[in-house]
């Protein structure tokens, strides 16, 4: 789920929420706590 702000066509910020659900468990899940934020600034001249 993420989410993006134009502002001018220059100025872009994103914003993305990656969740994956369940316990972690290392022998069954190693993957499953994975969860992460991400946060994107790009600028166009």
């Amino acid at each position: 789920m993420g989410t993006t702000f134009k502002y001018l066509n220059n100025l872009e910020l994103s914003l993305a929420y990656n969740a994956y659900l369940g316990g972690a468990d290392p022998k069954l899940r190693p993957l499953a706590d994975r969860s992460y934020v991400t946060f994107n600034a790009k600028y166009s001249f």
